[in-house]
This record gives structure tokens, sequence and C-alpha cells, in this order.
């Protein structure tokens, strides 16, 4: 792919957070305890949760594959979060606790390159789409980015 189209644009990794997506745990919760959609998943400590992702990884797995298929949807269709992709490639790798994670490359539209466009138009590309900026996350990023292995 390289070969015939040039550098990508972009590298990405997309990982699962089986804790923070609600609807999984819920469904999790439903599955295998008796405290139903009442409960808020605060009320649990974080041992039951690993224990219920453990419990059914075809579930999280599933649940996983549909959130990421629709991202791919939405950044190959929607040019506000990279611009507008004309081609990408995504390998789907697996952590030793068994969750998927996704690499992928993206080639953008007109996005300068490396060694052939000039520094000030490469700082341009890069400042409309990408952000050190946390004030737009709705979770404490500073955790999840410092608790990462």
């Amino acid at each position: 792919m390289i070969q015939q189209l040039g550098p990508p644009t972009f590298f990405v990794t997309f990982t699962s957070v089986e804790h923070q997506w609600t609807p999984l745990v819920f469904t999790l919760i439903e599955l295998y305890t008796n405290r139903g959609k009442q409960k808020c998943t605060q009320t649990l400590e974080d041992i039951d949760i690993d224990y219920l992702i453990r419990k059914d990884p075809v579930t999280c797995t599933r649940y996983y594959r549909h959130r990421i298929n629709a991202l791919k949807h939405l950044i190959s269709h929607d040019e506000t979060f990279f611009g507008k992709v004309v081609d990408y490639y995504f390998v789907t790798e697996f952590q030793n606790r068994g969750s998927e994670h996704e690499h992928g490359l993206l080639w953008i539209e007109d996005a300068p390159i490396y060694g052939r466009d000039n520094n000030s138009e490469i700082e341009n590309f890069l400042d409309k789409y990408i952000t050190c900026n946390t004030e737009c996350f709705t979770t404490n990023i500073s955790k999840e980015a410092t608790g990462h292995t």
C-alpha cells in the first residue's frame, strides 16, 4: 500500500475500555448478577467488573467489534476527524488479557508529506486535527493516560 499510496498521513491506535462502556457493563450485570439495571456501575467494585468482563469475552468482543466498525465508518465518511480519508489499513491485535485493539494507517486527501512539503504546511495541517487540549474530554483523561500499561 505504501508503495502505491505513499507514506500514510496518520498512524492510529484504538483500544477497548470495557469498564467505561456503561451499556456493556449493564448488559453483563443483567446476564450474570441479580442486580439488574437499577444499580449504577459506581456501586460495583472494580474487581466485580473485571470478573464480569472475563466471564463473557464473547459479548465483550462483539461489543468492541460493533463499536470499532462504527468508528471506522465514521472516520471514513466524516471529514471532521482527520480530513477526507482516501484509504486506510487496520490490523487487529490482542493484549495479554485478551482485549482487542486496532492499529491503523490513514491516508488523507491533500495531506502534506514530510520531506516534500515545507514544515509550516505540515504544522498547519497537524494543528487542524491534533490537539493536546483536554477540555473537550468528558472523562478524566490524565488518569487514563498515566494508567496505561
